[in-house]
């Protein structure tokens, strides 16, 4: 039989170069190293967004929307997390209606509706400020 008809029509180029036995020292990835670059990143994408994720609902912010942050921009997003306010030192009051403890921030009560204005200054909590 004839030495051609064996050999595939088309055989990828990886497998002609293991063929012929030349060295693979190129600066070209093989297929299988491009998967496996793009694992790698995967993973890093992963776990920067679950760093960035686990600092934020540590302040006291969304798990979920830190670590869409992180995952999308993941250097720029654990910067930024690190960088932000502590949700929990956030300056409360209380609700003149139902007496529930807000931030000074919100405008309306989440519990009853009603609406807030500025309070006294003598009537505004500080968590984070030790007295």
């Amino acid at each position: 039989m004839d030495e051609w008809a064996r050999e595939p029509i088309l055989s990828p180029p990886w497998a002609a170069r293991a063929a012929l036995g030349t060295a693979r020292a190129t600066w070209r990835a093989d297929p299988p190293q491009l998967e496996a670059m793009g694992l790698e990143y995967l993973w890093i994408i992963f776990f920067c967004g679950l760093a960035t994720a686990i600092i934020g609902k540590a302040k006291g912010s969304s798990f979920w929307i830190w670590f869409l942050v992180g995952a999308v921009l993941p250097i720029i997003g654990l910067i930024a997390v690190v960088l932000s306010r502590r949700e929990k030192d956030e300056p409360e009051r209380q609700c003149p209606n139902c007496l529930k403890a807000v931030k000074l921030y919100v405008q309306v009560c989440p519990r009853c509706g009603t609406d807030l204005y500025l309070p006294d200054p003598r009537a505004v909590r500080h968590p984070g400020v030790r007295s």
